[in-house]
């Protein structure tokens, strides 16, 4: 890992026979001597140049009893004597004040202070294992397998260092290998038939080997890039982090304490969210689960609205040179699942799926064909690579992709509400493309409503980094379920987009469903099950708000403004008591009050 590190500072290295130490290296000169030893078959720390050492550094075997140390290198481990065993010094490596410990090899270095050196099981390297809360480091990176165990991962992250598991810091060689060996399934047929060569098909591997790391590598990245996302989320939704922990472990038929997860009454006592060891924990639980859950659906198959997902895990050569190995490969369904599992889970989180069904009280297939389908409605792969590659400060980031994350889920209730399960890809091609002309309807709208034009949302992104442009895409993501609200009762009507914007948004303000909306939003409540309940009276809104514009612009009125003055003159009196409602509601945070006004403006349906 090192020899492509070209700018680290190696400060120290052990391996099972030597202890490597360089108080004041030099980052170039001591890269190409790495590279040097790295090209050069069956080399050691021994072979060093010790030339390219710094001054008081050196090579020394593992086993010494003794080790002389030089003032800088006793500075550097914070080892106050003039000599130490190499064990001692390893002891002391792994506890040194640096930006990177980085575990490459094999063995457990790490435990936590409530296990013993016998919990660990691996003899070896008891005599160096050191406790998780003594590490000093910034951040662990996992190149080997088993260098923590578990509790040590969370006893690090509660002190402050910043790690996660192996199986997400090294899990692109496993990954890789599965590339391989799917690309090997889709030309078999080709070898089988003689129409491919073994010569053939080994080059064309070696001419797809780059893409295919540049896929699994932006997987990695995904991975990693989601645990910081559900930190955010989960010291939000304690609760529902707790609930969706013991849903996913029950899936597998264990319990939170034997995957050291923390159970609602510690998460409460805690005071944050989940550590983001245990996130990794259930990174893997929750892609398990939907798998799983998506391959044992009957006749379940990726959608045709969402091949490209598909198709995307595969090297573009490969794709145009043999479609039709890829159409005929015979694990397609598999991979369809695991393209769509990692999709949504690497950008909705751990809880994603287990909150969605408990909330929308359907069965999990369904829940991810409304996501994949939000993803191409909303066109998520360019909205988030437009955002991951702006000048934005981090948290601006974060917060970016957290409103898109919001939009997605929201546009995934909706498709759920409306019955609406997979359509031709022709037509989400149209809604796509309609969400754009109603950014553009939109911003000319003189209403001042947060729904209709999104001034806040956007001066407080580009306050934070990011283009204006972009910051008006996170600002229409913030209502994107009404955006794709609007589109299908313009499609459902035939009347013009324009028009359909025209008595949505007056329906918005005059009614006092805007108000409702927003309401709903400043009074978003912390318990899990109240969310819940805010959610199920945002989504009665959204479809009486598409309900009463469908009335309006079937009323026989051309023109919209002058339809919508016309419905709500025939209703002056219900209107005055729904003013009044939500002037009491003013006065209450609490869902029951808001679910009166939402009775109350349900009133106003035509029949």
């Amino acid at each position: 890992g090192f020899v492509l590190m070209r700018r680290v500072q190696l400060l120290a290295a052990f391996d099972h026979r030597h202890v490597f130490l360089d108080p004041d290296p030099d980052p170039e000169s001591a890269w190409q001597e790495r590279k040097r030893l790295f090209e050069k078959p069956g080399s050691s720390w021994t072979d060093y140049d010790g030339a390219k050492i710094s001054q008081g550094g050196g090579v020394f075997r593992r086993d010494a009893s003794r080790i002389a140390l030089s003032p800088a290198a006793r500075a550097m481990l914070g080892i106050e004597g003039a000599t130490a065993s190499g064990e001692a010094v390893i002891r002391s490596a792994l506890r040194m004040r640096v930006d990177l410990l980085w575990n490459g090899g094999i063995g457990t270095y790490v435990k936590s202070a409530d296990e013993t050196h016998a919990d660990v099981r691996d003899r070896a390297n008891d005599a160096v294992r050191v406790d998780g809360r003594e590490l000093r480091a910034r951040v662990v990176a996992e190149g080997g397998n088993l260098g923590f165990t578990q509790d040590a991962r969370g006893e690090a992250a509660a002190a402050g260092v910043r790690l996660e598991m192996d199986s997400i810091d090294n899990s692109a060689g496993v990954d890789l290998s599965d590339h391989e060996v799917n690309l090997k399934i889709a030309l078999a047929p080709g070898l089988a038939s003689g129409a491919l060569t073994r010569a053939e098909r080994d080059a064309l591997l070696l001419e797809m080997a780059e893409e295919s790391c540049e896929r699994v590598l932006a997987h990695n990245a995904a991975q990693a890039l989601v645990l910081s996302l559900d930190e955010r989320r989960a010291k939000l939704d304690r609760e529902g982090f707790a609930w969706a922990t013991e849903f996913l472990c029950k899936a597998e038929g264990m319990s939170p304490a034997q995957g050291k997860l923390p159970d609602a009454a510690t998460l409460e006592a805690r005071g944050g969210g989940l550590l983001r060891p245990e996130l990794a924990w259930l990174l893997g639980l929750a892609k398990l689960q939907l798998g799983r859950a998506l391959l044992a659906a009957t006749q379940w198959e990726l959608p045709p609205f969402a091949a490209d997902l598909y198709l995307a895990y595969f090297p573009e050569r490969l794709a145009m040179k043999y479609p039709q190995a890829l159409a005929q490969h015979r694990l397609r369904r598999e991979i369809g699942a695991m393209v769509a599992t990692n999709r949504l889970i690497d950008t909705g989180g751990v809880a994603l799926i287990p909150l969605l069904c408990r909330e929308l009280e359907t069965d999990t297939h369904v829940v991810a064909n409304a996501l994949l389908l939000a993803h191409e409605i909303l066109a998520d792969f360019d909205y988030r690579e437009r955002v991951l590659a702006s000048a934005g400060e981090r948290e601006g980031v974060y917060d970016a992709l957290l409103v898109q994350d919001r939009a997605l889920r929201g546009v995934a209730r909706l498709l759920v509400r409306r019955g609406i399960a997979n359509p031709a890809p022709e037509r989400v091609a149209r809604w796509r493309a309609g969400l754009a002309e109603l950014r553009a309807l939109r911003a000319d709208l003189p209403a001042q409503s947060s729904l209709t034009r999104g001034d806040d949302v956007r001066t407080r992104f580009v306050a934070r980094g990011l283009a204006d442009e972009l910051a008006r895409d996170v600002a229409s993501a913030s209502v994107a379920d009404h955006g794709v609200s609007m589109l299908l009762v313009s499609e459902q009507t035939s009347a013009p987009l324009s028009s359909t914007t025209v008595a949505y948004t007056a329906l918005g303000e005059r009614t006092g469903l805007n108000w409702t909306y927003e309401r709903i939003s400043r009074a978003w409540p912390s318990d899990s099950w109240d969310r819940v309940e805010m959610e199920l009276l945002r989504g009665e809104l959204l479809d009486l708000h598409a309900e009463l514009t469908s009335d309006v612009l079937r009323s026989g009125e051309p023109d919209a403004a002058a339809a919508v003055a016309q419905f709500l003159g025939e209703r002056v009196a219900l209107m005055a008591r729904i003013d009044e409602l939500q002037k009491r509601a003013l006065s209450s945070d609490r869902p029951s009050a808001l679910a009166a006004v939402t009775k109350a403006l349900q009133r106003l349906r035509s029949r």
